[in-house]
């Protein structure tokens, strides 16, 4: 029972620490500006998904739409995510810088939603086509938004003097959902207040209005922002009082090696042939001299035994006789 809650709470111990090291990274990755305006992006981004999932319905009831259609106009964002994402990805690679491209959702998305309630400033009634392209802009918008956010807060981290390993990766990953869950829970809230009140065309311009200004301020700080060259962290200590992982790693290697070695030096050597070490183990080792009397008479058979290096004789009366 006294060792079953030792390891409990060992193990309990054990995901503390891992809880507070966590946090530790999550927390200085935020403090980049960099990565804290993905995250930003992020956000809103799922905001406007929320929006949609929320109001897209009762604002397409004026066109009496089977569930059929109704279920294809909900797919046609999710649609385009899904084909032009892997495009988007290859060029955040290979071409234009991921906050540039952040810039492009931002303005896509705003424009996308102009054209769905549309706008109120449109002097037009809703249209059904032109709230199909909405859509598709909105889907384009939202998949070079959330590509490239992920791109680029790996790739600023990085910069920053986070390892390029696959911690880093999950870090970021795990901040990636967690920023789509948080806008995710905001965006349906909000739209729905909103819709009660001041209905569709009104609301979505809140959408416009936040894609508008997070655009705005990552070009200001893409035009003022200078890249750095990759400078991966040394200190045993991330802000105040918080622990590096690379550092802990680091500690925690070195306490295996020691403990290594000092199992090593505490090992037990054949020549001393204590009582419990099995004979065959000091029989078959070059170090051995002889074997024990004691050791070796179980082993001796009929009138002359041998041992190592020795010879015993079985006298009549069964005693051994060393020579």
């Amino acid at each position: 029972v006294t060792s079953g809650k030792k390891d409990v709470s060992n193990f309990q111990q054990a995901s503390d620490q891992s809880n507070r090291l966590l946090l530790a990274s999550i927390i200085k990755a935020l403090k980049i500006p960099g990565v804290l305006l993905s995250t930003i992006s992020i956000i809103v981004t799922s905001m406007s998904i929320g929006f949609l999932q929320a109001t897209l319905e009762p604002h397409l009831r004026q066109f009496s739409l089977s569930p059929v259609i109704l279920g294809v106009m909900f797919v046609v964002n999710g649609g385009v995510y899904a084909i032009t994402a892997p495009g988007f990805g290859w060029i955040c690679d290979k071409r234009v810088k991921p906050k540039a491209i952040l810039v492009l959702g931002t303005i896509l998305v705003a424009v996308g939603f102009s054209l769905i309630g549309p706008a109120p400033f449109f002097p037009i009634k809703t249209v059904l086509w032109l709230t199909i392209t909405g859509l598709v802009l909105h889907g384009l918008g939202m998949s070079a938004q959330l590509v490239a956010s992920f791109t680029d807060a790996l790739r600023t981290s990085v910069e920053q003097g986070f390892p390029n390993n696959l911690e880093t990766f999950g870090l970021i990953s795990g901040l990636w959902t967690s920023a789509f869950a948080l806008g995710a829970f905001i965006g349906p809230s909000i739209s729905g207040i909103l819709y009660d009140y001041i209905g569709f065309r009104n609301s979505s311009m809140f959408v416009c209005a936040t894609h508008l200004l997070v655009g705005f301020i990552i070009a200001l700080f893409l035009m003022l922002a200078r890249s750095s060259p990759y400078n991966e962290m040394k200190d045993d200590k991330v802000g105040n009082g918080e622990i590096n992982p690379s550092a802990f790693a680091r500690t925690t290697n070195n306490s295996l090696n020691e403990s290594i070695k000092s199992a090593r030096g505490s090992s037990i050597s054949i020549e001393r042939r204590p009582s419990c070490m099995n004979i065959l183990i000091s029989y078959n080792s070059y170090k051995s001299q002889t074997w024990n009397k004691r050791d070796s008479a179980p082993l001796a058979v009929g009138p002359i035994s041998h041992s190592y290096g020795t010879l015993d004789f079985r006298n009549g009366d069964g005693s051994m006789r060393h020579v």
